[in-house]
């Protein structure tokens, strides 16, 4: 599914040199008062140069809770099925990012 819009994506992961590296982050985008979500990807690729990748840019609906944002994080990992490449998580401090990261990690995402 995903390779129709990112034509050899999956390939280009799945022979990836390193682990997948996933760096999240949330806010507001502008003075419309409308929050995103971004999922972005590191990791060598089979000739070892870096490679980024976002894997999900979208609107966040409803409150910032880290249930929210854990089903965010979990559907983008399972969209693109990578939970067996996965290596750290990088985020921001803030409060929420805890809860989500152990949502995600026990697999007890609402």
């Amino acid at each position: 599914m995903k390779d129709l819009a990112f034509p050899g994506a999956k390939k280009r992961l799945y022979s990836a040199r390193s682990k997948i590296h996933l760096s999240v982050d949330y806010g507001e985008i502008d003075t419309s008062n409308k929050s995103v979500i971004i999922v972005v990807i590191c990791f060598l690729s089979e000739d070892s140069r870096l490679q980024k990748m976002t894997l999900k840019l979208v609107e966040i609906i409803g409150r910032h809770t880290e249930e929210l944002l854990a089903k965010y994080v979990m559907a983008t990992i399972v969209e693109w099925d990578i939970v067996h490449l996965l290596g750290f998580f990088q985020m921001d401090n803030a409060a929420n990012n805890e809860t989500l990261i152990q949502a995600i990690s026990t697999g007890n995402v609402p």
